[in-house]
């Protein structure tokens, strides 16, 4: 079956003619079977409707989209699948999207306007919250703009319901480095998804809004993954130092644990109406700087000019004046889990296009996954050497140092095995990242349990080939590997989990290469663990 044409009848409308094409569909104008009405009809590409997990979450959020009744939501009417097309139908928006404004004013959006826009589509996503809907693909394209009488701004948020995940956008063509530049870092890192990953993904939206520039411009999805797991928000100031009361906005909106962030889109938007009053001299669209020169920032993921100040975790202005809580209201469950399952320490398999920087395994304690656990360490006194003066330098991550002296460099200024650097990750002292200093290197990640409970990888191994496990024994203790490749992204992935009490609380993960044998071979053989 054929898209439609114009004159074509599908599901029952008539096609007046395209409005536009994304990475998901296309969206016609199209007039209502029995009303005196025009809809936007989008028609999805045919391989959401073969999905049927995909299909399942269709039908079920658009139903709950069209319960959504609010000024700055667009109206779902109805919904279905014709042939192998799932479509859905909304109310016609006579105007422009937010994406199309910010092209027309490459050095971005006034202040007043830029947070106007914000504030509005802040108010639809607290709405769509409160009833359980997230949206999951929070950015300018999706936000849409009229004018009333007075030619005052309308604002209305659409595709609620319809976003496909990450994996599958990677997948295919079309708008995937579009999705990627809004992306909060747990839809990366497998995380649960609350209204906190919205949230970032209006942080996004307003700094590109603000700047006429996503925050982390990549040239490709696996960089942008990269910036948005480990790279700290970009200041606006830095493209206009007339917007710097926004920075902390912005880096608050972008943090990367979600207990960090604006609890609320609403909580985001008077946090910007606020700076924009301390900006009020300077509320005009900021003039565009020139870019920096080239740095580590604007290379490829893990590149050589990586340095351990890029990879440090985004500070968090407002930390000291606002509390940081883990249980906000969420949607669909939960919205973040309390600090104990937050320890749940999450790395996982990045699917299609993420190259050696992919973070490669997801950490649990030992009897709390599912199914049987590949590592059992039995529980003992933690005997780990305590900091040195030298570890010491890496604050709430010394352990993990002590823990590995032979892998990970005595100081964040030093290198470790095979010259690797590293920075911390995280505020907690959890995580240890350890970027490739080559195109074919091996990128590794530390997770530990602070509390030193035992933890190793899930056995869930979706979308990996040529799998392989393994206990091993080694002076230095024993434990369980195993090693993977993922085909479509065409990198290998590598797990170590620990049997000795002095280190199975640590999983250790290394990613690159041609495949899950050649991370083995190159990295595993001589690895000093």
């Amino acid at each position: 079956m054929r898209l439609p044409g114009a004159e074509d009848v599908f599901a029952g409308y008539r096609i007046v003619r395209r409005l536009g094409a994304g990475g998901m569909g296309t969206v016609y104008l199209a007039e209502h079977p029995r009303l005196p009405r025009r809809d936007a009809v989008k028609v999805l590409d045919p391989e959401l409707g073969a999905d049927p997990g995909y299909r399942a979450r269709f039908e079920r959020e658009a139903e709950l989209a069209a319960r959504l009744e609010h000024p700055n939501v667009v109206a779902v009417y109805d919904r279905g699948r014709e042939g192998e097309f799932l479509w859905i139908a909304m109310r016609y928006v006579d105007g422009v999207d937010a994406g199309e404004l910010v092209a027309a004013e490459p050095a971005g959006l006034p202040a007043e306007r830029a947070v106007g826009i914000v504030a509005a589509a802040a108010r639809g996503l607290d709405a769509a919250h409160r009833r359980g809907l997230l949206h999951r693909d929070v950015k300018p394209a999706n936000i849409l703009v009229s004018t009333d009488d007075d030619g005052a701004d309308v604002v209305r948020l659409t595709d609620f319901g319809i976003a496909r995940s990450l994996d599958a956008a990677a997948t295919t063509s079309g708008s995937v480095l579009a999705s990627f530049a809004y992306a909060a870092p747990e839809t990366f890192a497998g995380g649960p998804l609350d209204a906190r990953t919205d949230v970032y993904a209006l942080g996004c939206t307003l700094y590109e809004m603000l700047t006429g520039a996503v925050p982390f411009a990549r040239r490709s999805p696996a960089a942008a993954m990269q910036a948005h797991l480990y790279e700290p928000p970009p200041r606006p100031s830095a493209t206009h130092p007339a917007l710097a009361a926004f920075d902390p906005v912005i880096a608050r909106a972008l943090a990367k644990v979600p207990a960090h962030r604006y609890g609320s889109c609403g909580e985001l938007a008077r946090a910007a109406t606020a700076a924009l009053a301390a900006n009020t001299p300077h509320r005009s669209a900021p003039h565009r700087m020139a870019p920096p020169p080239p740095s580590a920032t604007t290379g490829p993921a893990g590149g050589p000019g990586v340095t351990p100040a890029d990879l440090s975790p985004a500070p968090h202005p407002t930390a000291s004046a606002q509390p940081r809580t883990p249980s906000e209201p969420g949607i669909a469950g939960p919205a973040g889990p309390p600090r104990s399952a937050r320890l749940l320490l999450i790395a996982t398999t990045v699917a299609a296009l993420v190259v050696a920087a992919a973070v490669a395994a997801v950490l649990v304690r030992g009897n709390s996954t599912a199914g049987t656990p590949v590592a059992t360490p039995s529980p003992a006194t933690t005997t780990t050497p305590p900091p040195t003066t030298t570890t010491s330098a890496w604050g709430p991550a010394a352990y993990i140092v002590a823990a590995f002296p032979d892998l990970l460099p005595s100081e964040p200024t030093g290198t470790g095995y095979q010259g690797m650097r590293c920075a911390r990750n995280d505020d907690e002292g959890s995580w240890l990242h350890c970027p490739a200093t080559t195109d074919d290197g091996i990128n590794v990640n530390i997770r530990c349990d602070p509390s030193r409970a035992p933890v190793t990888y899930r056995s869930d191994t979706l979308g990996l080939t040529d799998i392989h496990e393994e206990s091993w024994t080694r002076p230095s203790g024993s434990g369980t590997i195993r090693w993977a490749t993922d085909d479509t992204a065409g990198f290998g992935l590598l797990d170590v989990a620990f049997d000795d009490p002095d280190r199975h609380f640590c999983l250790v993960s290394a990613s690159g290469g041609s495949g899950g044998q050649d991370v083995y071979d190159r990295w595993w053989r001589s690895a000093p663990l």
